[in-house]
């Protein structure tokens, strides 16, 4: 009689006999709430991941007098690091990012007489060192230039960028490991105000952002800049020529592409020739409300696209988006589960259920322990389909810090089960 086959083995097996290369997702604890000098995560900071698969997260330690929030960073095997960022004068952190180097960059308040600053600052996984990227003196009355904004990107190589672009007025800034930041986009006349971003590790930006368009006035797009000063002759756009109103989330990889979340019907008119206005009409492009993978294309023409999921089925509304390298998106979504309720979950693909990594409101397993969440928030993605985010529950009122590996892409999950279920049916079959 043949030798019985465990699940697990099935799912690797038959992976192996279709020539896939498809691993089932595992999950490491990272962090949680008074357990290796930890008090309390700060849910408001989405944890992030370095490519070498290091955890970063805020968090309060354990000291008896008086509890501080510093950086907790671990792999999962060693000690959590500890950066005590408080004790180095700096707090109200509001992002934080890490490289396989170890380097932390940070949205923060350094503490100064006579007035604090809010910037940009760098430190390590140890708090060695403390640097300034940029900041801003924050007077009694208007600053001197607008504060930046509570949002950093990082790339897998450590590439940052940020900005402080209020109506017109700041820049848009990357800055490469351990040099300083550059202006790769000021707002003017033509660029305004922005929300989210991407970095790729050439520098390249991806920007939801308000500007002036010579065919339509103030529009809002996904523009994507890659040299300093770029103007809209010189740049590819993702999305371009919509109101103001919507604003897609997004996030870009090293190939240039660019995913993003739309919430809203919208048609792209294109003319001919798109620069310096007033050409004819030469065509439109549609899209309705949902996910799309997407390569850019120069400002004015259009792009090209595709689906990945939208809201005509169980899904209700998506909230966060990661991308990388391989073509895996990660969504923060919510979840109609019943009617008239509503669950959050961390999905790989178009299908709320055969894409389900984790939700609220159900009882997980996971390595053997029935799990249980009231709140999940994503965190970052790796080029190495690794993935962070945080959870509560109000059973224990633990917090915990995820890693995921092996992230599967689009119906990966479907093809695991399937072939699970063909080894199990061979091997009752050679009983």
């Amino acid at each position: 009689m043949q030798r019985l086959i465990g699940a697990g083995s099935a799912i690797a097996l038959g992976l192996s006999l279709a020539g896939g290369t498809y691993a089932a997702p595992s999950f490491d604890i990272i962090g949680q709430d008074f357990v290796g000098g930890v008090r309390f995560i700060n849910g408001n900071v989405r944890p992030s991941i370095a490519e070498d698969g290091t955890v970063v997260f805020v968090a309060n330690d354990v000291t008896p007098a008086i509890s501080a929030p510093m950086f907790f960073s671990g792999d999962g095997v060693n000690p959590l690091s500890q950066a005590k960022f408080t004790a180095a004068g700096y707090d109200n952190v509001s992002t934080v990012k890490i490289d396989s180097a170890g380097n932390l960059a940070y949205v923060g308040t350094r503490t100064a007489a006579p007035h604090d600053f809010r910037g940009v600052y760098r430190t390590t996984t140890t708090g060695s060192f403390y640097s300034t990227v940029f900041e801003v003196e924050q007077v009694f009355g208007p600053p001197p230039q607008p504060n930046p904004q509570n949002r950093l990107a990082m790339s897998g190589n450590g590439t940052i960028a940020f900005s402080n672009i209020q109506d017109g007025d700041g820049d848009l800034y990357t800055a490469a490991q351990g040099a300083p930041a550059q202006v790769l986009r000021a707002g003017s006349g033509t660029f305004f105000n922005n929300q989210q971003f991407d970095v790729n590790d050439s520098g390249a930006v991806a920007i939801q952002m308000e500007y002036t368009d010579p065919n339509n006035g103030l529009s809002r797009g996904i523009l994507v800049f890659d040299t300093p000063g770029e103007g809209l002759a010189g740049i590819e756009t993702a999305v371009e020529r919509t109101g103001v109103g919507v604003q897609p989330k997004l996030a870009m990889n090293n190939l240039g592409q660019v995913a993003f979340i739309l919430e809203s019907n919208i048609t792209i008119q294109y003319f001919n020739p798109p620069l310096p206005g007033g050409g004819a009409l030469a065509g439109t492009q549609s899209l309705t409300p949902g996910v799309y993978m997407s390569t850019p294309s120069a400002f004015g023409t259009p792009f090209s696209f595709t689906k990945i999921a939208d809201t005509s089925g169980a899904f209700e509304s998506f909230s966060e988006i990661r991308l990388n390298d391989n073509g895996t998106i990660v969504l923060e979504a919510s979840v109609e589960v019943s009617p008239g309720n509503f669950e959050t979950g961390i999905y790989t693909g178009g299908d709320p259920i055969a894409d389900e990594l984790v939700r609220t409101g159900k009882t997980i397993n996971i390595n053997g322990s029935d799990n249980f969440f009231s709140i999940v928030r994503l965190g970052d993605l790796n080029h190495q389909d690794q993935l962070t985010f945080q959870t509560s529950d109000f059973n224990t009122t633990d917090q915990i810090v995820w890693r995921v590996n092996n992230v599967p892409e689009p119906g990966a999950m479907v093809m695991m089960m399937g072939l699970a279920g063909v080894q199990v049916m061979r091997r009752r079959s050679a009983k």
